[in-house]
């Protein structure tokens, strides 16, 4: 799901699985294409939630994403 927050740069937020043995990272980096901006956008996501799963659990990272310059 992405949301605009500002002209450029889109609001993201990635749910990640990991398995219990798993380190558990603070913060991720993501990047991905849009198609409707036709344009890479990256940037640095920080952990809001834990959710318990069978055997892991999800993490919910949340962050803004800024065109990605190549």
């Amino acid at each position: 799901r992405v949301r605009s927050s500002a002209a450029s740069d889109v609001y993201k937020r990635q749910v990640q699985y990991y398995a219990n043995n798993q380190n558990l990272p603070n913060r991720i980096t993501y990047s991905e294409y849009s198609d409707k901006r036709e344009a890479n956008y990256g940037g640095t996501l920080n952990i809001t939630s834990i959710k318990q799963a069978n055997d892991g659990v999800y993490a919910t990272y949340e962050g803004k994403l800024t065109p990605l310059q190549y």
